[in-house]
């Protein structure tokens, strides 16, 4: 089971922590991604970082959109950011398509973060 935890939090930036519950209750983390609100709170920007395609599973998607909505009842996009150079970025693309994600390019990106 993934579940996710805000662990650290300043005013609009946070990391959620992708959590594995083992069967005797035991927890151990996956991974952590990067999140940044934006200032009006409509929007929250998740970096991928060098996480692993098989490692962005329903489950983290979900999860990311509930915090999205835990966080600002008002957030109504999630901006996802993978970087050309990571290993896994055809295959995210690829992915990301698939629920009909938008590509933006890193200027639109910037524009996104500075409304």
């Amino acid at each position: 089971m993934m579940q996710k935890d805000v662990v650290g939090k300043k005013p609009n930036l946070m990391v959620v922590e992708s959590m594995f519950q083992g069967l005797v209750g035991e927890a151990k983390s996956v991974d952590q991604l990067p999140c940044l609100v934006s200032a009006d709170q409509t929007k929250m920007f998740v970096w991928f970082c060098d996480l692993p395609v098989k490692k962005f599973t329903k489950p983290v998607l979900f999860n990311l959109v509930q915090t999205a909505e835990n966080v600002s009842p008002a957030c109504q996009k999630l901006v996802f950011i993978l970087q050309r150079e990571s290993d896994s970025y055809e295959e995210f693309k690829q992915m990301l398509s698939v629920i009909d994600a938008e590509r933006m390019t890193k200027s639109q990106i910037g524009q996104e973060v500075k409304e």
